[in-house]
């Protein structure tokens, strides 16, 4: 089960914020599957909107908004925001994207900010920024999606600067080199998601889907193998369609959340992309067709988030798919699933 670091803002409603915990390993049947929804008062939020919601290895829980980052460790919030002439504070306090690697160092993709590691142990962060000057820098300070291929290298999907990788060997070293992917150079970028079959899968900022092999002898010449367009020959023509997540299953398949055309799944055998229908198949525009994130669960279905409410799709036996409401999240924006 993967899937990238990206997800789309929601807006946090009162003091709280809506945190759907799915059960891992229960014995229950995929049809009667529990959740718990837990309606955690999170004052210091209060007014903020999310842009990514991130669980860590110590089961912390990352929030990244539009005004500050916070992290929720059950009882007590604790915020973090940009501190002038304080090189050890985050470097922005937009927040879009949050991912952690295997010595558990956090990485957080800023808006105008660039990238910014965390070290939980000292609590400081160090950033990085886009120098003109410096083709081994950051390719751009807008860094929309994050995700660690197997070899540890950061990918990073920019808003005009295509892929910026920060390869595995670098991410401890004071002054990293950055490498830039040579074939999307200077592209806008919205999610990325690297697969278990060391290929990346990027959203474009027309809606479409990249997908490329990683080359891991030489990271930038990586390259493009196919390139999707969502809008299926049964799709009617939607302007505005976003793609902000992206996951991987534990059978290899690939899910592509849309903003405009609904669900869609790439099979690893025929690569083709097949629609899995509207949420709201009477009503194309209606919020809850726009789907902010996905997750994969081990249990065989999809949590997906809408700009209104939270929802479970499984594929039937015949390969039909079923949605289904997650009951107590219809007056809700889910941002993360």
């Amino acid at each position: 089960m993967k899937q990238g670091c990206t997800k789309r803002p929601s807006v946090l409603r009162s003091l709280s914020i809506f945190l759907i915990w799915c059960l891992i390993g229960a014995h229950t049947p995929v049809y009667n599957q529990d959740f718990i929804i837990d309606d955690v008062n999170l004052r210091p939020l209060n007014g903020r909107i999310a842009q990514t919601i991130f669980k860590d290895d110590l089961g912390f829980i990352w929030i990244g908004t539009n005004a500050g980052l916070f992290r929720y460790d059950g009882f007590d919030v604790k915020s973090f925001f940009n501190i002038t002439n304080d090189s050890t504070s985050i470097s922005a306090n937009h927040v879009h994207s949050i991912c952690q690697d295997d010595d558990g160092i956090m990485w957080m993709g800023t808006l105008a900010g660039g990238l910014c590691r965390f070290d939980p142990k000292t609590e400081a962060f160090r950033s990085f920024q886009a120098d003109p000057d410096d083709e081994t820098s950051i390719s751009n300070n807008n860094i929309f999606g994050l995700d660690i291929d197997q070899d540890g290298n950061i990918w990073m999907a920019t808003n005009g600067g295509g892929i910026s990788i920060l390869p595995a060997s670098e991410k401890s070293k004071p002054n990293p080199k950055f490498e830039t992917l040579e074939v999307l150079t200077g592209t806008r970028l919205f999610s990325i998601m690297v697969d278990s079959r060391n290929c990346f899968w990027t959203g474009v900022t027309d809606g479409s889907i990249i997908k490329g092999h990683i080359n891991r002898k030489d990271l930038k010449a990586s390259k493009i193998e196919r390139e999707y367009d969502c809008a299926g020959p049964g799709d009617s023509p939607q302007r505005g369609n976003f793609i902000y997540s992206i996951a991987e299953d534990e059978a290899g398949n690939v899910w592509v959340a849309t903003t405009r055309y609904g669900v869609k799944k790439i099979s690893p055998g025929s690569l083709e992309m097949q629609h899995c229908g509207l949420v709201n198949p009477g009503s194309p525009r209606a919020p809850e067709n726009y789907i902010a994130s996905l997750e994969a669960h081990p249990d065989g279905f999809l949590l997906l988030g809408t700009e209104r409410g939270g929802y479970q799709l499984r594929e039937t036996v015949s390969g039909a798919f079923e949605i289904e409401l997650v009951k107590g999240t219809e007056d809700y924006q889910v941002s993360s699933a």
